[in-house]
């Protein structure tokens, strides 16, 4: 699952925790695992977002939360 995890987020520019568990079929606390795993070794960043909006918290869990791929850059 690490693997299909470093594809995913290799393929765009950052993910949001919500799209990356979607995608893994995974509760999002367990895709946040995956992505601590992939941080520790230095190849994920967590993208810190500003938030531009009123801050209504409409928005889905995990949106705010991105990730960015960045070993190999």
């Amino acid at each position: 699952m690490l693997a299909d995890l470093k594809r995913y987020l290799r393929a765009r520019p950052m993910a949001s925790l919500a799209d990356i568990a979607l995608y893994l079929d995974v509760e999002p606390d367990l895709a946040r695992a995956m992505l601590e795993r992939w941080i520790s070794k230095g190849s994920v960043q967590r993208i810190v977002s500003p938030r531009t909006c009123g801050g209504c918290d409409l928005c889905q869990p995990g949106k705010q939360e991105l990730y960015q791929w960045v070993a190999d850059r």
